[in-house]
């Protein structure tokens, strides 16, 4: 995320769903930020190390709603999803490979689809 840990973790706890995020990478973890590919670099880094799994890029997805989200999950060869939340589909069609208006309409057939190609 673009924004701090210290930031992310409070959303997350408030919602009451902070367990189901084993990984975060806020924007004071790298030295670099999006759109460098830096922070999805070490975010699967660290995913990877925590489910003891050698996991791939090409089926792994980023889903984002900017512009720079993208191009940082692309530099780390991550499947690109885009959610249209702050920039209109035009915007984000060049980046993603996927473009949803909400994630309610991204499916787990969609993303399968999408790591198979």
């Amino acid at each position: 995320s673009g924004a701090l840990t210290h930031e992310i973790v409070e959303v997350l706890e408030r919602a009451g769903i902070r367990e189901l995020f084993p990984v975060i990478v806020g924007a004071d973890c790298t030295e670099r930020s999006k759109p460098d590919p830096q922070p999805y670099q070490l975010a699967f880094t660290q995913l990877c190390a925590h489910t003891g799994r050698a996991l791939e890029p090409s089926r792994s997805v980023a889903i984002e709603d900017s512009r720079w989200g993208l191009v940082s999950a692309r530099g780390a060869a991550l499947r690109c999803v885009a959610v249209t939340n702050t920039y209109a589909a035009a915007e984000l069609r060049e980046d993603a490979e996927l473009v949803v208006d909400g994630l309610e309409a991204l499916t787990l057939e969609a993303l399968d689809a999408l790591c198979a190609g």
